[in-house]
């Protein structure tokens, strides 16, 4: 028996016919040995022609006689674009997509990030079968195609233009109020006390009546009556939005389909746009509301916002909503008054430190930073957010918003002075600052006029709390002064009579020459500024 087998197995490999097996595994072998040294010969060429970084190839452009050309990869043959058009097939994008692979989803939202070979059904599809979290991530890239998002739900109709402040007017209304919140209940008075006069003077709502007695700045700056109501609703309900149960009282109440009316009978109002898109991303600082914000359809309108060319505090505010909706890739949590500059969209590699703006009296987040030489060409409005991505692409860059008034005759809110004192002010801005992962990393201020003092005191306080901001102190690599007061100001110079007239505000007072206890850290040798 033991003898059969070999002599079987010898009568087979010795068929005439076998010789065509032999050759078909030979033909097989070749062929597969050739296909993974293409592989290996393709990856090693790829690694070698593509490491070199963008930025070197402009600086030998500009700074050498030698003009270095950028080398064709090799994979841009005949049949790339055959693989490429197969990898972003509709259906395989949506597998990936939804892959349960991290690394297979994020490869693969980059690629759509940059790619714009669909159709309008392909897009259609596409965009019917993402996740909120995909459809998010593709909002913050500012080279994604913006058919991959569905349109808003529909909204229903309105009966009259007066219709929205009505709604706005009931929302704030249902609003609870504070007993120690008395900016909350300025706000909340001021917005329903106009909206009430209103009524009164035009029980059909359908004329114009005269406000200039109350409001005689809005008089003259051309301001409608109708707008004036809504404008007040929404900034107080813009403070409400601070507070997550009364965030959570205004979702229930359709605030998120109301702002979309708002937005669609205000397109061209950069005003009450801004006010609009800062109270959603107020709202999507709450992890429990982004449900209800990305079911309403503003995923779609948070991109547009980001894209804005025309006013830094729009597309910034966009920003910040989405990078707080996008759970998958921020851990961060950007609350009203911190933005970051860069990166506002995902990116592979984490940063290796933060820069952090901080302006001065009567400053803002952006336009303290704009671009006031006379440099012909291209200008930039805010310098930080447009230059340091491309000088610094591996830092974050953040800058920091805070109220600020000469004259409490100018305040925003004349109550609760002891908020805007620079203790108080700084506590909130460092605990707003940790939320967004501030410490986590070397840090670098640059600050302005008042900003270097509120520096300051955040440090000096990070220092007595080292339980709580202990890495902010420690991590805190240098700081950069632009016309800081370190030893106050000149208003003490002014007459009593001249300075009860000015009503100075509390930051001013505080800056006062010779007030030493209100100017922390002060200079000891100007060189170690």
């Amino acid at each position: 028996m033991t003898n059969r087998i070999p002599e079987k197995i010898k009568f087979i490999l010795l068929h005439p016919r076998a010789k065509n097996a032999y050759r078909f595994l030979t033909y097989s072998a070749i062929a597969g040995v050739s296909a993974f040294s293409t592989k290996c010969y393709l990856e090693y060429h790829l690694k070698n022609n593509m490491t070199i970084p963008t930025s070197v190839f402009n600086h030998e452009q500009v700074h050498s006689d030698i003009i270095i050309r950028s080398v064709e990869p090799i994979i841009s043959s005949w049949w790339a674009p055959w693989l490429k058009a197969a990898e972003m097939d509709p259906q395989s994008v949506i597998t990936k997509t939804n892959s349960k692979i991290k690394k297979t989803r994020l490869n693969m939202i980059e690629k759509m990030s940059n790619y714009h070979g669909w159709d309008d059904a392909d897009c259609r599809t596409i965009a019917q079968a993402i996740s909120y979290q995909t459809q998010v991530a593709l909002a913050r890239h500012p080279n994604s195609d913006l058919r991959l998002f569905l349109p808003p739900p529909l909204l229903p109709s309105l009966y009259c233009k007066t219709e929205i402040g009505k709604h706005l007017r009931d929302l704030l209304g249902k609003m609870p109020q504070y007993e120690g919140e008395r900016c909350l209940q300025y706000y909340t008075s001021d917005a329903l006390n106009t909206s009430e006069e209103y009524q009164l003077k035009n029980p059909q709502q359908g004329r114009a009546w005269d406000f200039e007695h109350s409001y005689p700045e809005y008089t003259h700056a051309g301001y409608d009556t109708i707008r004036l109501v809504e404008i007040l609703c929404l900034r107080a309900l813009l403070k409400h939005s601070e507070i997550e149960e009364n965030c959570m009282i205004m979702v229930e109440g359709g605030i998120l389909q109301i702002l979309q009316h708002c937005l669609l009978e205000y397109p061209d109002d950069i005003e009450i746009q801004e006010c609009i898109v800062r109270i959603v991303a107020n709202l999507s600082v709450f992890t429990s509301l982004h449900y209800a914000i990305l079911q309403s359809g503003w995923v779609i309108l948070l991109a547009h916002a980001a894209r804005f060319k025309e006013d830094d505090g729009i597309s910034m505010q966009g920003s910040r909503a989405l990078q707080n909706l996008d759970q998958e890739a921020e851990k961060n949590k950007f609350v009203d008054g911190i933005f970051q500059f860069y990166p506002t969209h995902r990116t592979m590699d984490p940063p290796i430190a933060d820069i952090v703006f901080v302006h001065g009296m009567l400053g803002s987040a952006f336009h303290t930073w704009r671009q006031c030489d006379t440099v012909t060409g291209e200008r930039t409005d805010c310098w930080p957010k447009d230059w340091f991505s491309i000088d610094l692409p591996q830092c974050r860059v953040l800058s920091l918003e805070y109220d600020t008034s000469l004259s409490d005759w100018r305040s925003v809110c004349p109550h609760e002075a002891e908020r805007r004192t620079l203790e108080y002010r700084s506590l909130q801005l460092l605990i707003k600052t940790k939320s967004a992962g501030l410490g986590d990393r070397p840090l670098i201020f640059v600050s302005h006029s008042l900003g270097g003092i509120v520096v300051k005191q955040m440090l000096k306080l990070a220092d007595e709390n080292p339980e709580l901001f202990g890495n902010t102190i420690k991590n805190c690599k240098g700081i950069v002064f632009y016309g800081t007061p370190h030893f106050g100001t000149h208003i003490a110079d002014y007459s009593k009579r001249i300075r009860s007239l000015m009503y100075p505000s509390v930051e001013v007072i505080e800056l006062m020459q010779g007030d030493v206890e209100a100017i922390p850290f002060q200079v000891q040798n100007e060189s170690s500024t």
